[in-house]
């Protein structure tokens, strides 16, 4: 999947948070986080339910995701 992702960014836009969902399933959380952090960076609109999105809780305790939420506007 990662590679098909990859493929279709060169084509067209394909935003770096559906990679980070990859990584996460991966167990990749630095990845997962970094990617998060460019879709951030990229304003990508489904960015406003990644504090609410239970596929993230494994990421919730991370300085990193906290500075991701805190960026967005989205404190809890």
């Amino acid at each position: 999947m990662l590679d098909k992702l990859q493929e279709i960014s060169k084509q067209r836009y394909c935003s770096t948070y559906w990679t980070a969902l990859l990584y996460i399933g991966l167990g990749d959380k630095e990845r997962a986080l970094s990617a998060l952090e460019k879709a951030c960076d990229d304003r990508y609109f489904l960015m406003i339910w990644v504090n609410s999105d239970p596929l993230f809780d494994g990421l919730r305790s991370e300085a990193r995701f906290i500075e991701i939420v805190r960026r967005i506007g989205l404190e809890r």
